[in-house]
């Protein structure tokens, strides 16, 4: 799974995480535009479409909608993050990483 995930991704995943049930497209732009962006379903969408395709949500269709739901915990994904982090730069050595 690649957890490499962009700014804008991220913020994606902050609101779905936020959420902590399954969340629509719709409420997911709703909730990031209450932040004074302006986001689209279209852009949303897309952002979702790539998360899904690295591994971080999946989705279920409900009626004509699609919800997102995250496949990770905030906390998962931190942890493989700073574990992709030591393996690239200190060749997974937590003590190399101290010194």
């Amino acid at each position: 799974m690649k957890t490499n995930i962009s700014d804008s991704e991220m913020k994606v995943m902050e609101k779905i995480w936020d959420c902590g049930e399954m969340i629509s497209v719709a409420d997911v732009v709703a909730l990031l535009n209450e932040d004074g962006e302006s986001w689209t379903h279209q852009t949303v969408g897309t952002f979702l479409k790539r998360l899904e395709g690295k591994g971080m949500v999946s989705a279920s269709k409900k009626g004509k909608s699609l919800y997102y739901f995250p496949l990770l915990t905030k906390e998962q994904f931190s942890a493989k993050e700073a574990d992709q982090f030591l393996q690239s730069k200190f060749q997974g050595s937590l003590k190399s990483f101290l010194a």
